[in-house]
C-alpha cells in the first residue's frame, strides 16, 4: 500500500480518570507521544460515552473524540431481543463453552434476523465513515471488527492466580483475550516476559507479537522546589520519613503481606517503617485491607492517600526513602519506571517482568514470603549508601525506556498492520520488535536473593 494517504487510527480509550492505574498512564502517554510525531497522521479516540470530556486536555490537534457507549468484557453480544435471563443461564451453566456456542450461532441469528447488527459492526461502520484504517486496543478491551487491529492484552493474571477471579470472570477473560489475540493483525506487549507467557498460554506465533518498551511518562520529571515538596507532604499529613507503594488495592498487589512484614520489623526489631499507599481503594478488597491494619495495629503507620494529582505524586517520589513494590503479578510495572525517572531507589518483587524492567536497579524479594519482604525493607531502610547505589543504577536503567522511541515504534506497527510498504530500516526495526532478544527463562525461574537474613 502506498504511503501518500494520511494514516488514520482509532484508539480505544474507554477509561475514567483514576480507574486503571498504570494502564491509564500508558494510554495518555501514548496519545501524547503520537501527537508529537509530525508523520503520525490522525487518531480517533473512542471515549467512554458522555464521560469522554475528561480526555479533552490530553488530546493533540490531530486527535478527536468519538463518544461511544461502554464496550464491556464480552466477546459475544447477543441480539437485543434474546432474553437476558436465558443468556445468564447459558453463561453460568456452560461457562466458556456457552460463550463459544453463542459465537457459533451468530451467523444463524443473522439469517433469522437479517436486520440485526452487532455492536462491533455498528462501531466499525462509524469508524469506516470517518476514514479509520486500523483499530488499536491498548488494554484488555476488544470488539470484533473487519478493520485491521492491534491488541495489547497486558497480562494473563487470571491464568496464574485464578483465586483472584470468579469462574465466570476467568471464562470471559480467556475467551475475550484469545479471540482478540487470534483476530488481531498484531499483538503488542510491553515486556519479553509477557510475550513468552502469551506464547506458552495461548500458543501464539512469536512473530505475531511485537515488544515495545515504553517510558513512565512523556512529561519530563517535574522540577519542584523543596518548599513545594514540603507543602504537598504536609498537606497530606504524612511523616517526614516514609516508603512509598503506589497501587490500587487489587488482591494481586499483595498489600496484606507487606503490612505483615512491617509488623514483623516492629515486633522483632522495634523498627517502625511508615508506609504511604496511593491509588483509589478497590471496593471488594478494601474491608479486608482495613481489617488487616487493625489486627496488626498499624493504623497509624500506614497512610492511604487515595487518588493524587501529578504534582502530589511527584512530591512523594521526591521525598520517599524508596519504592516498595510487593506485587504478585505485572505486565510492565510502571511504578518502577516512575521511580527510576525520579531517582527513587526500588525494593521489589522478583516476579514476572519486573527483573527485566529494573535489571540490577532494584533490591529484590520473594513476594510470597513475609520474611523476605521484611529483610529487603530492613536492608534498604537502614543503609543510605545502598539507597544511593540503587538510585544511581536506576538513573542509568531508565535511559532504556522512553516514549519517543515507543511512539515511533507504535507508528511503525500501525503502518505494517494496514499494509504500508516499509523501508529497509523500518523493516529491520520491526523484525527486531517481533524477535526475541531477552532470555526470559531466567526471569521466570530465577531464585530470589535478598542478601540478608533475619536472625
Amino acid at each position: 500500500m502506498a504511503r501518500n494517504q494520511e494514516l488514520k487510527v482509532a484508539i480505544l480509550t474507554q477509561l475514567l480518570p483514576g480507574s486503571a492505574g498504570g494502564i491509564e498512564v500508558n494510554l495518555l502517554s501514548l496519545l501524547k507521544a503520537l501527537d508529537s510525531l509530525d508523520d503520525s497522521g490522525r487518531q480517533v479516540v473512542i471515549g467512554p460515552g458522555g464521560e469522554s470530556h475528561w480526555l479533552d486536555p490530553h488530546l493533540g490537534i490531530r486527535q478527536s473524540i468519538l463518544q461511544w457507549p461502554a464496550i464491556k468484557l464480552s466477546p459475544v453480544r447477543p441480539p437485543n431481543w434474546l432474553p437476558s435471563a436465558l443468556v445468564g443461564m447459558a453463561k453460568r451453566s456452560l461457562g466458556r463453552y456457552g460463550l463459544r456456542i453463542a459465537a457459533g450461532i451468530q451467523p444463524l441469528l443473522r439469517r433469522i434476523d437479517p436486520g440485526h447488527i452487532s455492536e462491533g459492526e455498528k462501531i466499525t461502520r462509524e469508524l469506516i465513515e470517518r476514514g479509520v484504517q486500523l483499530v488499536h486496543f491498548p488494554y484488555q478491551r476488544y470488539f470484533p471488527t473487519s478493520l485491521p487491529t492491534i491488541f495489547e492484552p497486558w497480562d494473563l493474571q487470571h491464568r496464574h492466580y485464578p483465586e483472584f477471579f470468579t469462574s465466570l470472570e476467568i471464562d470471559l477473560r480467556d475467551e475475550h483475550y484469545q479471540m482478540a489475540c487470534k483476530e488481531a493483525t498484531l499483538v503488542v506487549t510491553a515486556s519479553e516476559w509477557t510475550k513468552r507467557d502469551l506464547i506458552q498460554q495461548f500458543g501464539l506465533e512469536p512473530k505475531k507479537i511485537a515488544v515495545i518498551r515504553r517510558g513512565p511518562s512523556v512529561v519530563e520529571e517535574r522540577r519542584m522546589t523543596e518548599q513545594e515538596i514540603t507543602y504537598h507532604i504536609q498537606s497530606l499529613k504524612l511523616p517526614k520519613r516514609f516508603i512509598l507503594y503506589p497501587a490500587k488495592t487489587w488482591p494481586h498487589k499483595n498489600h496484606i503481606r507487606l503490612f505483615r512484614a512491617l509488623a514483623e520489623l516492629r515486633d522483632r526489631f522495634g523498627i517502625l517503617v511508615p508506609l504511604v499507599c496511593t491509588g483509589k481503594p478497590v471496593e471488594g478488597s478494601w474491608p479486608r485491607i482495613m481489617r488487616s491494619l487493625e489486627e496488626l495495629s498499624l493504623e497509624r503507620a500506614v497512610h492511604f492517600t487515595g487518588y493524587l494529582t501529578d504534582e502530589q505524586m511527584a512530591a512523594l517520589f521526591k521525598r520517599a526513602e524508596f519504592l516498595v513494590f510487593p506485587t504478585l503479578f505485572e505486565g510492565l510495572g510502571i511504578p518502577l519506571l516512575e521511580a527510576m525517572q525520579f531517582g527513587l531507589p526500588i525494593v521489589a518483587s522478583k516476579v514476572t517482568c519486573l527483573p527485566e524492567v529494573a535489571e540490577d536497579a532494584a533490591l529484590y524479594f520473594d513476594p510470597l514470603s513475609v520474611d523476605s519482604i521484611a529483610e529487603a525493607i530492613l536492608k534498604a531502610w537502614q543503609n543510605p549508601d545502598l539507597r544511593k547505589e540503587y538510585r544511581t543504577r536506576g538513573r542509568v536503567q531508565i535511559k532504556k525506556f522512553n516514549w519517543d522511541n515507543a511512539g515511533r515504534k507504535f507508528l511503525l506497527c500501525y503502518r505494517h498492520s494496514i499494509g504500508y510498504k516499509l523501508t529497509g530500516e523500518e523493516s529491520e526495526i520491526f523484525n527486531a520488535m517481533t524477535g526475541s532478544t531477552v532470555d526470559t527463562n531466567s526471569v521466570m525461574d530465577s531464585e530470589v536473593n535478598c542478601g540478608v537474613r533475619l536472625s
